[in-house]
């Protein structure tokens, strides 16, 4: 024997089938003196290797052999990994267990007087099982690498397609706001001509011409209105929302924007309720972004509620901000199409009852704005019932 196998310690054991102890036939470890009354397999094997000790029991029952398999033993309170081999015997089973692998085999030559040849044998599917789980393991590389390879030419793909899509929706925002900028100076002149048409003091027009020049102005206006919400978009997407903080009054504030949209709420005999909690302190915001937002809420909420329904606009501190809300007793909007509210362009299946036009992109400014503020706005809406619009905003930026 080499120095590693005398130098290593172990013990032998019979079993029948189910693990049960017949014999201890060798016991370098002390397992008596150790462990007292052991009768089973099992009294030997650590608790969280119970379940692998029992497939290595079946292996060798089975197969007739179990060939170097790790399991820990648990030795009062000391825990250590032995090298267990097995072999059936008629209907019992010798397991052999030792710090040394090598040892294994030299007790098993002992125990069971194993000739050369027997032992060559167990040598031999020793290494067949190594180089077979050699094969699988380096398979098993193979493929993963191939995996790995795959996967990076498809983030490589995905990488090129994102910096195209990217390269392409700066282009589109370019073209969009050449385009709108370059729309937006020939449609003031247009609006500016129609209104000075209809003021002219000259002969007086008659009811088609006049006619038609409000229907230029209207279009005009509508044109020049989608015009400056196209370039504030883009600027937006651009990271060019340049806000101007300063201590404002929000109540102030929302005096002013419902007394604007007064008019507009008499023509459709709609009242603009304002209600404001007490305890609202001066807060730090680019007011004329703000009212940009509160002007679009209030005036839609206008253009979608019936003549003669209430819209009610609330300011409420909560916690460590505050709410401002635009409630309407109009006509709901779907579930399904509240997800996309926010989206340009967007368009729901609720009509003005006035026939107002949109743009389509007021929305879409608004969240923009507000996420701007560190804040957020939320809707909640049932159809034939009302919608309320909600803006939250940090005490502190």
């Amino acid at each position: 024997m080499d120095n590693t196998t005398q130098s290593a310690a172990g013990f032998a054991i019979y079993c029948d089938g189910e693990g049960k102890l017949l014999e201890l036939v060798k016991d370098e470890l002390g397992i008596k003196r150790r462990m007292g009354a052991v009768d089973s397999f099992y009294d030997l094997v650590a608790k969280s290797d119970h379940s692998k000790a029992g497939n290595f029991l079946d292996t060798a029952f089975n197969d007739q052999a179990a060939l170097d398999w790790e399991i820990n033993v648990s030795l009062q309170e000391d825990i250590k990994p032995l090298h267990f081999s097995a072999a059936r015997v008629e209907e019992k089973v010798l397991i052999v267990g030792s710090t040394s692998y090598e040892h294994t085999l030299s007790y098993m030559e002992e125990l069971m007087k194993l000739s050369n040849e027997q032992i060559n044998d167990l040598r031999r599917r020793i290494k067949s099982d190594f180089e077979q789980k050699k094969l699988e393991t380096e398979e098993l590389y193979e493929e993963l690498t191939q995996l790995n390879n795959d996967l990076s030419n498809a983030q490589r793909k995905i990488e090129k397609k994102n910096a195209e899509l990217e390269r392409l929706n700066k282009v589109k925002d370019e073209f969009l706001g050449m385009a709108a900028h370059d729309l937006r100076n020939p449609l003031s002149v247009m609006f500016s001509l129609s209104d000075l048409l209809l003021d002219e003091d000259g002969d007086p027009l008659t009811e088609e011409q006049r006619e038609l020049i409000e229907q230029i102005q209207e279009s005009s206006e509508f044109m020049l209105k989608l015009v400056e919400d196209l370039l504030e978009v883009n600027r937006i997407e651009a990271g060019k929302l340049s806000l101007s903080i300063e201590e404002t009054n929000l109540k102030t504030l929302l005096e002013r924007i419902v007394h604007m949209n007064e008019g507009l709420a008499r023509k459709k005999d709609i009242d603009l309720v304002l209600k404001v909690s007490e305890d609202i302190p001066a807060i730090e915001i680019d007011a004329h972004k703000l009212e940009q937002v509160f002007n679009n809420l209030i005036s839609n909420a206008v253009k979608y509620s019936y003549p003669g329904s209430n819209v009610r606009i609330f300011l409420q501190k909560k916690g460590d901000e505050v709410r401002i809300g635009v409630e309407d007793e109009g006509q709901g909007i779907p579930e399904d199409e509240q997800s996309k509210l926010f989206e340009p362009f967007t368009t729901t299946s609720a009509e003005a009852t006035g026939g107002e036009t949109s743009t389509g992109l007021g929305l879409t400014i608004t969240k923009k704005i507000v996420e701007g503020h560190n804040g957020s706005i939320e809707v909640e809406s049932t159809v034939g019932e009302g919608s309320t619009f909600t803006v939250h905003l940090p005490l502190e930026q």
